[in-house]
């Protein structure tokens, strides 16, 4: 609305004499009104008013913003309980407490576990009870002492549920703190459900005051007069307080002054809070309270008038009062209000002008429809609160609802003063009288408001004391008139609608709009409000008491959604809406409960919406999805998704003879929920699962592995959600069984407590803080049970183990462990140790330790009965000792098994050869006694009782037989194994091709073909010897045996083309059994093509051909291949199958069959593990067969620079250039045969890019990183500070390095700390070398940093700069770095002057480094760069799958086949999510990462359309990203994710 030139209606007030501000306005504030109109000296009015600006003053300080979304270890602890307990925990995140906690019983369950254990006492002691559910709570909220830190407001006697709420106020060392209230809500059986409100945990002690309460009284004294105010009155003593709403908590005197001026109509009571230190006034606001009923010596009696014609102008009858004088008034002391004329201007010649509203006759005609309407409205106003809320009048205790009418002079607004109601006649322009039915309404909610949760009247909380006040005008309105919402945008006069103010409005239909307050159709243009948090017309300013006015439109936007429902978009917001209504009747009811029995003084937007929730949890759950729904609407928040299962789909695994329990959960429905097994699908035996959704049961050795059951989970709106959880149940702990408690401070894996008196746990600490002992026994944890007060005397607590499976042979069982106990003045704690023989037996007492012992003891206890089901437990009684302390526990069978040393593969034997091998055991008691018990030994050899094989064997043959070894003690113990031995032939070389026949195909070679007619042919290389010529030599020699198609068959069904190369018959019926084929092979693809190569043997002419080996994979060197020719004879034949696919060709050559059983063969892979320039590298080579020691040496080509290869077969060094070489070892048996084989080394360049170290690791030197000790014996260390505690910490958690001299004099401790090598790049621009050094002098002597740097790998350590100066708190230095390489390092030297030591951290080198084409030069030799088939965006080198654009997107090695780093998709916690790795240096040069979702293949209609990045785990070189549809697949029933990467 514009009056005057200006915006009225979120305007500010005339003058600055105002009323009442409930609220943190900091400065000399003239405090805002309840208001919606234009008033000096005013409370709660209608309409904003001219003058209404909030100040600050600048003593008061904004509240933390490190408190945001932080958890203290104490409340993330409680939260863990909270979660187990199934209790709600809300949290205000910009404050860091909770703002509801909701559950079962709170208090009396411990289940939050604060606090000092205040037990509630139940029988509705609601006082001492709300006291103990806040300490139970303790943790979550920060609350020291709940019991001095919290006294009584309002008890509240049980509301219309039997429900009742007791409100607290906050102290702090007695004082009072403004700006915070908990409720403890109980219900109808005295239990605490839920406790809410606003609490500031940390506040100190407040300092004694600067100035004393007389001084603060005159200061606020003055300020009234400074402000053209009479003298006021205290209303009571100043009182200290702590002044904390939403700022720093302030010491201050709370004042309360009274003024009246009857000849200026002047009411007002000013409440000051002023500084106690200097005396500024920190908040002011007016409050005014006045009023006084006619006499009780009448009767009621019928009133009959005329009512404002704008609500219809009927005649209307009213119950007044007739006072028996012959005067009828406005007054009805049973319904409880009266209506007073408040106009003191003679022109208007009311008769009852200045006094209670009267005329001579009960027929007032038309003499004043404003007293007739407004008699009307009140009477429907108190009969509204009292049948639809059972309220009794505005405070709840039958309190009179006194309105005054007619106030002002062309008073074009209304407001509530404390304690009546101000209603004005209007202006005529903007406004008629405002003496209707919702205004009415408003200002009597602003009373309900000061007598309930007493809302701040300014900024949010103003705005949400305004919008209920809106809320209950248009409730009102529904339960008294005519339905009228049809005409919207329009109105009809009497009739209930969605506006404010239609019944009194001029200038625009109504002041505000609750369905739409954005719309200048109803409010008119310029006069909108927000409908939408932080949206568009939302108010930032400080006219408006903080937009009281203007804000509103938020929360009443919120209202007309939850009542009305409605689908859409809301203003700016980027979420869409879609919202069931529930009704004005259901909505009232929540809002009046939400504002009587939730609401706080200091609620704000941000808490506003778990007090509506909680509410609705209390009337009807079924109403909360609505209201949440609405809420996140206006706030602008995603729409609460369908109720869906959060527990994980893979439970924690259990272990067998463990307890299995979890807690399942679900978000989103409306609890409590009830959960129940899926019948039809499959489920444990052994599993039960409860209607609070907690699983459980007793795993038996069957459920070892993967156990799966479906769940189906009900809220209380009968919505359902479906999820089906798999678990894996571990074997059982088998003996030999140890625990050193070396768990992070942590319960070890599967043991338990059992409390047996008192609540005492076992813990898990270093020791004892007292000592006895100072540490564990061993490491750096140790269990401990002790009491700190003898209070707590002779509490018993069992500490019990997992079940410990002793198997079915164990000789015996023993216990050891470590105990230590000592006694402190006469108190003797006593350890007792018990077992039993299955879960649910009783317990057996084993052993008692009742005495002390000093040190720390080794126990040994025997055990007996055992089973595989045995359990021990630690009873400790804790007698105020030094506690009893555990370590080191051992459970075994102390007769360790029998078993054989020798192995199963016995050496080989020859014919007419002496054999001998004396078999060994390990373990047992002899002598022994071996048996041969099956199977048969080769004719000729025998074992004897004492366990030798010998003899001589004449024929080549192989055994399998097994020996049992028997030991001579009783009972006596036994081992089997089963030996295979194998008599072979010597050695004899048998057969040998290599295909050097001038081109033609070898004596007695043939061809057969299998499918089409390609023939092998004898060439030089692969190919067709002039354009497709790879390999471009034979492995040896001119020529090899060669299979090459050079087209593609474009029209064929396949692209085969087969022929095998067939040797001559080979006679090996005289050879041994051991025979060999040994070939060489090279096959390499062409684009698409791949050859193949299938080798077949057979033992006659007519016989079948029998598969040996097959190739089809790209073979791109030659590559010796070695094959075990079974079922040789004198006719034996060898095919070489190759396949012709338009590859480069099927290449074989040097073919040799030989006895191999004295010739080692290597087992190595060809293609040997990657190394990198700069890196040290050792590989040992491995081989089998032949006769050892072995022999190992390079026999062709070289190995890359820097490597060396022992005779001992061990590659090592550092090499210093990137590339592939090719070699060929050889090596050696000790009987002079040999074998060779072709391997392949990659050498690949550092990643060029960034570098960070943080020294975090440990306490070890980081990888890569070296030192050198170059003058005395210190050297840097990894630590946490240094040993001066100059630092006492790490510039970033969790260590630092640390060079520290103790006592060493100028210069005579130097060491330098090395960085690995780096790869720089070349001329790289702006590197950068950034680190944050702590050097603190002891007196005048300081310590010195050098830093050195080579851009060789053996080259001079070059000086770059020096740092003497002192640095008493971490510093950061920056450094460029000069003459970039590949091959890059950086050395920090410490030299010792004295001082507190060196402290270094947080390394980090940066610069210009190119993206994907650095990538590139990386990984690839230039050769390989200029062949797009190994190095191209779409290759694949290493044949993972993983094409080379994609590696590098994710951060992977092309040359290393990744099985960890592939794309994963599947579903996690009921939603569809796709993982990936994302590469830091890809990320950062540029390359985008698109995750995309559709419904159906067929269509591929991919969007990005609710698909969202839900979490990235850090590594060293990628994030681990995590995208998911937010659409849980309980409700799509189809739904796929894919990854798009763009390179840069």
């Amino acid at each position: 609305m514009v009056r005057n030139g200006q915006r009225q209606g979120c305007g500010a007030p005339a003058s600055d004499k105002v009323r009442r501000l409930a609220g943190p306005v900091w400065a000399h504030t003239v405090a805002a009104v309840f208001a919606l109109a234009l008033v000096a000296g005013r409370a709660h009015a209608f309409r904003a008013e001219e003058g209404q600006t909030l100040l600050r003053s600048p003593v008061l300080r904004e509240r933390r913003a490190d408190r945001a979304g932080v958890r203290t270890a104490a409340q993330r602890t409680a939260q863990a309980r909270a979660e187990r307990a199934g209790v709600e925990v809300v949290w205000n995140d910009a404050e860091g407490v909770p703002i509801s906690v909701r559950g079962s019983d709170l208090g009396r369950t411990q289940a939050l576990g604060g606090g000092r254990g205040l037990k509630p006492q139940g029988q509705k002691a609601y006082a001492a009870d709300a006291i103990a559910a806040l300490d139970d709570a303790a943790m979550l909220f920060g609350i020291t002492d709940a019991a001095a830190e919290f006294t009584v407001r309002t008890l509240g006697s049980p509301d219309r549920l039997g429900m009742s709420h007791v409100r607290l106020n906050q102290r702090v060392n007695g004082l009072r703190v403004v700006g915070t209230e908990l409720i403890v809500h109980f219900d109808a059986l005295g239990r605490v459900y839920e406790i809410s409100g606003q609490y500031v945990p940390g506040i100190a002690a407040a300092p004694e005051p600067g100035i004393d309460a007389r001084q603060a009284l005159r200061i606020a004294q003055a300020d009234l007069a400074a402000m053209g105010y009479p003298a006021g009155t205290p209303e009571q003593e100043p009182e200290r307080v702590i002044y904390a709403r939403e700022v720093e908590p302030q010491p201050a005197y709370e004042i309360a002054l009274r003024v009246r001026d009857q000849a200026a109509g002047l009411h007002a009571l000013w409440r000051y809070w002023i500084d106690t230190a200097q005396g500024v006034i920190l908040v002011r606001y007016n409050d005014v309270k006045r009023v006084a009923p006619p006499s009780e010596n009448g009767m009621e009696e019928t009133i009959t008038g005329t009512r404002l014609e704008r609500e219809g102008g009927e005649v209307m009858d009213v119950q007044g009062w007739n006072e028996g004088n012959g005067l009828y008034y406005l007054y009805n002391p049973t319904a409880l209000w009266c209506i007073l004329n408040a106009s003191t201007f003679d022109f208007f010649d009311y008769p009852d002008m200045g006094t209670y509203a009267y005329r001579e006759s009960n027929d007032w005609g038309e003499s004043d429809p404003v007293e007739i309407s407004a008699a009307c409205n009140v009477d429907a106003i108190q009969n509204y609160y009292q049948q639809i809320h059972g309220r009794n009048s505005y405070d709840g205790k039958g309190g009179m609802a006194d309105a005054y009418v007619h106030e002002g002079l062309f008073y074009a607004n209304a407001y509530w003063d404390g304690t009546a109601m101000h209603i004005g006649d209007g202006d005529g322009t903007s406004c008629d009288s405002l003496a209707v039915l919702d205004i009415f309404a408003h200002e009597y909610t602003h009373a309900v408001t000061d007598h309930t949760c007493d809302l701040v009247y300014q900024n949010e909380s103003g705005a949400l004391n305004e919008s209920f006040s809106d809320i209950f005008g248009v409730c009102v309105e529904f339960a008294n008139q005519p339905d009228g919402r049809d005409a919207y945008p329009d109105a009809i006069p009497g009739h209930a609608d969605w506006l404010i103010g239609e019944d009194s409005w001029l200038e625009a239909t109504a002041l505000r709009d609750l369905r739409d307050p954005a719309n200048p159709e109803t409010v008119g243009a310029g006069n909108e409000l927000p409908k939408l948090y932080m949206g568009t017309h939302w108010y930032t300013g400080m006219g408006d008491n903080g937009g009281v006015h203007y804000n509103c439109g938020v929360q009443n936007h919120f209202f007309y959604l939850l009542c009305e429902g409605g689908s859409g978009t809301n203003d700016t917001s980027a979420y869409g809406y879609n919202i069931n209504g529930i009704g004005v009747q259901a909505g009232e009811q929540i809002a009046y409960r939400a504002l009587s029995k939730y609401c706080v003084p200091d609620d704000n937007y941000k808490t506003i919406m778990q007090r509506w929730v909680s509410a609705a949890r209390d009337l009807d759950p079924r109403w909360v999805r609505s209201t949440r729904a609405a809420w996140r609407a206006v706030l602008g928040m995603e729409p609460p998704p369908p109720m869906a299962v959060t527990s994980p789909s893979v439970l924690p695994d259990g272990r067998v003879g463990s307890w299995y329990s979890y807690l399942l959960k679900a978000k989103d429905g409306i609890a409590p929920y009830t959960w129940a097994l899926l019948p039809e699908a499959p489920k444990p035996d052994w599993l039960e699962l409860a209607e609070d959704g907690t699983v459980s049961g007793l795993p038996p050795f069957e459920a070892v592995g993967t156990n799966e059951f479906t769940v189906t989970v009900v809220d209380v709106a009968g919505d359902v959600a479906t999820n089906r959880f798999t678990f894996l149940i571990r074997n059982p702990f088998a003996i030999p069984y140890a625990e050193s408690f070396e768990n992070n401070g942590q319960s070890p894996d599967s043991w338990t407590q059992s409390a047996v008196l008192n609540q005492q746990p076992w813990v898990f600490a270093n020791g004892s803080p007292y000592g006895h002992p100072n540490s564990p026994y061993d490491g750096v944890y140790c269990a401990r049970l002790a009491v700190l007060e003898t209070r707590l005397t002779n509490s018993v607590t069992r500490l019990e183990t997992p079940m410990i499976d002793f198997g079915t042979d164990a000789r015996a069982g023993r216990l050891t462990f470590r105990h230590i106990m000592a006694n402190w003045e006469g108190g003797q704690d006593q350890l007792r140790v018990y077992y039993k023989n299955g879960y649910f037996e009783p317990w057996q007492l084993l052993a008692e330790f009742t005495d002390a012992t000093e040190n720390w003891t080794l126990r040994s206890v025997d055990l007996p009965n055992l089973t595989r089901s045995y359990y021990l437990a630690f009873e400790g009684t804790a007698n105020y000792g030094y506690g009893i302390h555990l370590d080191e526990v051992r459970i075994f069978d102390p007769t360790v098994p029998l078993d054989f040393a020798t192995p199963e593969q016995l050496p080989d034997a020859y014919t007419e050869r002496p054999y001998t091998v004396a078999l060994s055991v390990i373990n047992g008691v002899g002598p022994f006694t071996f048996e041969l018990v099956d199977g048969a030994l080769p004719t000729g050899m025998v074992l004897s009782a004492d366990g030798v094989i010998s003899g001589t064997v004449d024929t080549v043959q192989s055994a399998l037989f097994t020996v049992r070894v028997t030991d001579s003690q009783e009972p006596l113990a036994t081992a089997e194994r089963t030996f295979s031995l194998n008599v072979d032939l010597p050695v004899a070389t048998l057969f040998f091709e290599d295909f050097e026949n001038s081109g033609n195909l070898p004596a007695g070679w043939t061809q057969e073909y299998v499918e089409r007619a390609v023939n092998w042919v004898c060439q030089k290389g692969g190919g067709n010897i002039i354009q497709y010529n790879q390999p471009s030599e034979a492995h040896s020699g001119g020529y090899n045996a060669t299979l090459f198609q050079p087209t593609w068959d474009v029209y064929a069904l396949n692209n085969n083309h087969i022929t095998r190369l067939v040797t001559p018959p080979i006679n090996l019926g005289e050879a041994p059994g051991s025979i060999r084929l040994v070939f060489w092979h090279c096959m390499i693809a062409f684009e698409d093509g791949q050859d193949e190569l299938r080798v077949y043997y057979k033992n006659s002419a007519a016989g079948a051909w029998t598969l040996l080996a097959e190739y089809t994979e790209n073979v791109p060197v030659w590559t010796q291949r070695t094959l075990q020719l079974p079922n040789p004879t004198a006719t034996y034949y060898l095919a070489f199958e190759g396949n012709a696919r338009f590859g480069h060709g099927v290449c074989i050559d040097d073919v040799l069959i030989h006895d191999g059983a004295s010739a080692p063969v290597i087992t190595t892979d060809a293609w040997l593990p990657e190394a990198t320039v700069g890196l040290p590298y050792t590989q040992t080579l491995t081989a089998s067969g032949g006769v050892e020691p072995y022999t190992w040496a390079v026999v062709s080509n070289t190995l890359p620079v820097g490597l060396t290869f022992s005779t001992n077969g061990v590659i090592s060094g550092t090499p210093g250039s990137a590339g592939t070489t090719v070699f060929r070892v050889a090596v050696t048996g000790g009987d002079g045969y040999a074998s060779t084989n072709l391997l392949t080394l990659r050498v690949k360049a550092l990643p060029a890019g960034n570098f960070t170290e943080t020294f975090d690791a440990g306490t070890g030197l980081p990888e890569g990183w070296t030192q050198q000790i170059t003058k005395g014996s210190f050297g840097w260390t990894f630590r946490k500070g240094s040993p001066e505690n100059q630092p006492a910490a790490a510039h970033s958690p969790q260590t630092n390095a640390c060079f520290y001299a103790n006592g060493a004099s100028y210069g005579n401790a130097i060491a330098r700390l090395m960085t690995p090598v780096l790869n720089l790049g070349t001329g790289t621009t702006n590197a950068t070398l950034t680190f944050w050094e702590y050097r603190a002098a002891d007196g005048a002597s300081r310590d010195w940093l050098k830093l050195y740097y080579r851009n060789t790998l053996d080259g001079q350590w070059i000086w770059l700069t020096n740092f003497t100066e002192t640095a008493s708190s971490w510093t950061q230095r920056t450094v460029a770095l000069p003459a970039t390489s590949p091959t890059y390092a950086l050395a920090f030297e410490g030299f010792s002057n004295s001082g507190y030591g060196i402290g270094l951290d947080d390394v980090e080198i940066s610069g210009d480094f190119a993206g994907y084409a650095s990538w590139q030069s990386t990984h690839f030799t230039p050769e390989e760069l200029n062949d797009p088939a190994i190095s191209g965006d779409e290759a694949d080198p290493d044949h993972d799958g993983i094409p080379n654009g994609m590696e590098y997107a994710m951060g992977l090695d092309p040359w290393s086949p990744d099985a960890e780093g592939l794309i994963w998709g599947g579903i996690i916690d009921s939603y569809l999510t796709l993982t990936f790795r994302m590469g830091k240096q890809a990320f950062a040069a540029g390359t985008f990462y698109t995750v995309e979702a559709c419904t159906n293949l067929l269509d591929q209609v991919w969007t990005v359309d609710q698909v969202t990045e839900y979490r990235r785990d850090d590594s060293n070189e990628w994030w681990q990203a995590f995208f998911r549809h937010d659409v849980p697949v309980t409700n799509a029933p189809q739904r796929f994710l894919r990854l798009r990467v763009t390179l840069p």
